[in-house]
């Protein structure tokens, strides 16, 4: 068993999980009283979830590798798209000048960097 696989697949499950609980809490009740088109609230709160089904997924399919050594590659997909969101968020918040968005994001990078962590050693540990 690859103990980095498995580590990384539960993380992504509790990420996935407070990204949901967050998004609902703390986001979309004040979202949807604005004034928005419907067509566009909902254009934005789809993809919100769809991120945390991607997580949720990713973190199924990590500790299936942590069983089975034929899941490498999704390893370096999971990798893949992780490191380029967050340097999607980064480089978008450096853009826009919301500084104070990076600094209120750093339990998100603690995780992310963990995540990266555990799945590089994952792939090394073979």
């Amino acid at each position: 068993m690859n103990i980095f696989f498995l580590l990384s697949g539960l993380l992504l499950f509790l990420v996935s999980a407070a990204h949901a609980w967050w998004g609902e809490k703390n986001l979309f009740p004040a979202f949807f009283k604005e004034s928005l088109p419907d067509g566009m609230k909902v254009s934005l709160y789809v993809p919100w979830h769809q991120s945390t089904f991607m997580l949720f997924t990713f973190g199924l399919f990590m500790i299936m590798a942590s069983l089975q050594n034929s899941f490498f590659m999704v390893s370096y997909l999971v990798l893949t798209v992780i490191t380029g969101n967050l340097i999607i968020f980064t480089l978008t918040c450096i853009v826009k000048k919301e500084q104070k968005v990076l600094a209120d994001s750093v339990v998100q990078y603690v995780l992310f960097f963990l995540l990266i962590l555990f799945i590089v050693l994952g792939i090394s540990f073979d």
